[in-house]
């Protein structure tokens, strides 16, 4: 793994939320300040498909990523943009009517809190 695609992958497990690569990008160009945003977008690739990170596709949006890489669903606000998991009694529920699925991917469109105070 090149020092390259280590900061990227360190910059998505830092981060608390479902950072896109910008996002990401501007983390690691703190440490490796001339690494371009076409590297960023094609290790973030790698790293999705080889399953080290969760890709979420976002239909209005940029793409998110998730350190989290177990089977769960994710709220996307249609407003704003943001990206949440949803809550644990949501996800053992889904599980439990899924049964013996191993693997699966929701995202459920709904506004968030913040969203719905404007």
């Amino acid at each position: 793994m090149s020092k390259q695609r280590e900061a990227i992958l360190a910059a998505v497990r830092k981060s608390c939320s479902h950072p896109d690569a910008d996002t990401i990008c501007a983390a690691v160009r703190a440490d490796i300040p001339n690494i371009s945003l076409g590297t960023v977008y094609r290790n973030l690739g790698k790293l999705a498909d080889e399953g080290i990170i969760r890709r979420i596709s976002v239909p209005s949006g940029a793409d998110r990523f998730d350190k989290t890489i177990c089977p769960h669903g994710h709220i996307v606000c249609p407003v704003c943009g943001g990206v949440s998991d949803l809550s644990q009694e949501v996800t053992q529920a889904l599980e439990q009517a899924l049964g013996d699925c191993r693997s699966y991917e929701l995202t459920v469109s709904r506004e968030c809190q913040e969203c719905k105070k404007l």
